[in-house]
């Protein structure tokens, strides 16, 4: 399981339908902290969002059974999941060299 580094989203929301499994979601719209927040704990048939610009990751709650999530990401526009690929992978010093702003 990939469990997504702590991470925010400065142009769309995002969300989490658990499919399979328990997942630990961490949610703080304060500081970078990972764990500032205690987790809120999702099952499988429920969903859970973050809001634009608040930090987030999760991780299954069980390393024993898969967690599968469905995600969506609103707006789903092609610029804004370029955004999201070129900062969330690190690339931004990358596309400032080749002149792609990185929002």
């Amino acid at each position: 399981m990939f469990n997504p580094p702590l991470h925010f989203h400065g142009f769309q929301f995002e969300s989490f339908a658990v499919r399979k499994g328990v997942g630990h979601y961490f949610i703080n719209t304060q500081s970078r902290v990972p764990d500032a927040t205690k987790p809120i704990i999702v099952q499988a048939g429920e969903s859970i969002g973050m809001p634009i610009g608040a930090y987030h990751r999760f991780e299954t709650a069980d390393p024993e059974n898969e967690l599968a999530v469905e995600v969506l990401l609103r707006p789903d526009t092609r610029e804004t999941e370029h955004r999201l690929f070129r900062n969330f992978l690190g690339c931004v010093p990358v596309t400032k060299r080749v002149g792609i702003p990185a929002h």
